[in-house]
């Protein structure tokens, strides 16, 4: 993992580049903000399976991820947007290698490679409407809430019901697939979003690949939509639904034949108190054709937990990914398998991060009759921005 410490080092220099070069820039008065911005990040894992599992041992995970976004103001429209990311991917598997658990309770972890993930052009009609077209991430717009951008299981972020389907997941991380998606946004309370993509992400016989777009008729398409409702100041409930056109053959030999991927996921998010948020989802897809049939999940944030460290957050989250009785019944798995998730997010500066975190994984599913795990680990995160203090909201 030698590569990924200097990947490391070279994203601290390049974030104090970036965030120097902004602080000059921004000294400038009366200057109006550039239409390009630049974002940095680094992410790198140290985790240890300490118990249970595949097996005890530990291992590093990192993720270098490079984006800009180009806006049209100075050519008169500023409701054009065009926008691209980049990301470097390496380190030993950790879920699959030590812990066994289908949820991935990294969401960094995924196959060595440098991909090109993002590649859109999006354009807004006033406030109501904004429609994109290209290389999407369905988790930008879809099955995601604020709450959840604290923690590190990934099943906080886009939950197994909809992630684990298709040939190779839907278009989310790590590999994206063209697609186009409208967001339309008729009152200040309800939003309405619906998407369709490639019915099968990238090209599975070829995971490391730069990009690979391919549109074959027999992959079919991945369709998706969402309703947003609003109910009070960054409280929000949704309810989605998604299907793929084409079908996948059954899990249980016992009846051979084909179905269609399709389910239903719902969420409830926002503010408990002045400091406290949380969230609760819960969403159910097809066991025949699918491992993980249902999931619930729920999860607290809790910011600035001392007066004297306004940045930090703490969080805790429970995640359930049932297993469907097909799968069961074909593979021997265990009815559900359960994370519980306790961290807590450090920011030492503007730049730099550390978060420590804690999960416990009960039944983990890859397998029959794994013993729990208790899994530690440290994540390391390094950000740039330009301008200064501007997050870059594509991401």
């Amino acid at each position: 993992m030698r590569g990924g410490w200097r990947v490391t080092a070279a994203a601290l220099v390049g974030a104090l580049t970036l965030s120097g070069v902004a602080r000059a820039d921004d000294a400038a008065p009366d200057k109006p903000p550039p239409a390009l911005k630049l974002n940095l990040l680094e992410n790198l894992d140290l985790w240890q399976n300490t118990e249970g599992g595949l097996r005890t041992g530990g291992t590093a995970l990192n993720k270098l991820r490079v984006s800009a976004t180009w806006n049209a103001v100075q050519l008169g429209d500023p409701g054009f947007n065009a926008h691209v990311q980049v990301f470097a991917i390496n380190g030993r598997p950790f879920s699959g290698d030590f812990v066994g658990d289908i949820q991935t309770l990294s969401n960094i972890e995924a196959p060595t490679a440098v991909r090109l993930f993002d590649l859109w052009a999006d354009q807004s009609f006033g406030d109501q409407d904004s429609l994109r077209v290209g290389l999407l991430d369905v988790n930008h717009d879809f099955d995601i809430n604020s709450p959840v951008g604290l923690f590190i299981a990934s099943s906080d972020a886009i939950a197994p019901d909809l992630s684990k389907s298709g040939r190779n997941g839907p278009s989310i991380f790590p590999v994206s697939s063209f697609g186009v998606r409208d967001l339309w946004t008729p009152t200040k309370s309800f939003t309405l979003r619906v998407g369709a993509f490639d019915g099968v992400s990238g090209d599975p016989a070829h995971q490391g690949a730069f990009v690979d777009v391919r549109l074959r008729g027999s992959d079919g398409a991945f369709l998706i939509g969402q309703a947003d409702w609003n109910f009070a100041d960054n409280a929000q409930a949704s309810v989605g639904v998604w299907s793929y056109t084409a079908a996948t053959p059954r899990i249980d030999p016992a009846r051979p034949g084909e179905e269609r991927q399709s389910g239903v996921y719902a969420f409830i998010d926002g503010p408990i108190s002045k400091s406290l948020s949380a969230w609760i989802r819960v969403g159910v897809d097809n066991p025949g054709v699918e491992m993980v049939s249902n999931f619930f999940g729920a999860g607290v944030v809790w910011n600035a937990p001392f007066p004297s460290r306004k940045s930090d957050q703490a969080g805790l989250a429970i995640a359930r990914a049932g297993i469907g009785g097909p799968a069961r019944r074909a593979q021997g798995l265990p009815d559900a398998e359960t994370s519980i998730e306790a961290t807590y997010l450090f920011q030492a500066t503007d730049q730099l991060s550390l978060q420590p975190d804690l999960q416990y994984i009960v039944h983990p599913a890859s397998a029959p009759h794994l013993p729990n795990a208790l899994v530690i680990g440290l994540r390391i995160t390094i950000a740039g921005q330009y301008p200064a203090g501007t997050t870059d909201t594509e991401d």
